[in-house]
């Protein structure tokens, strides 16, 4: 039997994200399961200053309008652009 395949690329894709909050999950209980509540904040304040660094610089350099181009392409992902009032 024949088989066919489809090449494509992940930007062709649908953008999902179930599993970043899953993961997510399941690593903030292994944290606070093992260190405590202490140690889930700071896990999480390490994790949001690591990913929002490139944000932050970028407001720091180019101003506000940054965040909002960050809020809306976030939006349009998401596919909620209807609820974004910006």
């Amino acid at each position: 039997m024949a088989k066919l395949f489809i090449e494509r690329k992940a930007g062709e894709n649908k953008y999902l994200h179930r599993d970043f909050f899953v993961s997510g999950d399941i690593g903030i209980s292994f944290v606070g399961e093992n260190y405590g509540d202490e140690g889930v904040k700071e896990y999480l304040a390490c994790y949001a200053e690591s990913f929002y660094k490139p944000l932050a610089q970028a407001v720091i350099e180019k101003g506000l309008i940054e965040l909002k181009n960050y809020f809306t392409d976030i939006y349009k992902k998401e596919e909620w652009e209807q609820y974004l009032h910006a």
